[in-house]
């Protein structure tokens, strides 16, 4: 399947989710904050990334705007998960079609369906984002 790589401080939370995606087939790696994520992938580059919104030291939008000036990760897909509502995650992402958001609790079973989605556009020729970052 897919190199997912996870990141969450929330150690049992993230141990939750990194079982469920390898049940599902697919190959993961984790961090426990954004520094040892971009330390991972410096290494290697994973097809998705899953990740908490709020996390101490840099932030889930702090490495969404690191990963987006590397041009080895400018196209990488991410699914933001988080507590805080959709309106004020859409008021701190800049639309982004490769950009999801889940709340937590989480709904595991619901969570393929992203995934799925995301890792289809990796498959697809890259969209250029239009005037305001909308994909025409």
């Amino acid at each position: 399947m897919a190199h997912i790589l996870v990141i969450d401080d929330d150690d049992s939370f993230r141990r939750l989710l990194c079982d469920f995606l390898t049940d599902a087939g697919h190959e993961v790696s984790s961090a426990r904050d954004s520094a040892a994520a971009m330390a991972d992938i410096g290494e290697r580059v994973p097809d998705l990334v899953i990740l908490d919104y709020q996390m101490p030291g840099i932030t889930g939008t702090g490495l969404l705007a690191y990963l987006r000036t590397r041009e080895e990760t400018l196209q990488l897909p991410v699914i933001f998960l988080s507590g805080v509502n959709i309106i004020t995650f859409s008021n701190e992402v800049p639309p982004d079609p490769r950009v999801r958001f889940m709340s937590k609790p989480l709904d595991f079973p619901i969570l393929k369906v992203p995934i799925a989605e995301l890792l289809s556009l990796n498959a697809a020729p890259a969209e250029r984002p239009g005037p305001g970052g909308f994909v025409p």
